[in-house]
């Protein structure tokens, strides 16, 4: 919320029998499309969440503009839950 000037977070958790997701939205300044795409050089943030959704089989879709950022993440079933298999 500091660095986004965000008044707002909304955390949305979904878990199914086929996947499992989570949305995380604010309504901060937003980030720019350089960042989303290619991370910031010398951190692992967003290279690292895409690095770890990939290892797990899932998706990251990050939309943002000047009107807040949403974070999406979906895991599936499988491979989110203990026994699932």
């Amino acid at each position: 919320m500091q660095h986004a000037s965000a008044k707002l977070v909304q955390v949305e958790v979904q878990w199914g029998f086929e996947r499992f997701s989570i949305r995380v939205r604010d309504d901060g300044v937003g980030l720019e499309p350089q960042l989303i795409a290619h991370g910031r050089d010398g951190h692992w943030g967003i290279q690292g969440m895409r690095e770890r959704t990939r290892q797990l089989g899932g998706s990251l879709e990050i939309l943002s503009d000047s009107n807040g950022t949403l974070v999406e993440l979906k895991i599936p079933a499988s491979r989110a839950y203990v026994g699932s298999d």
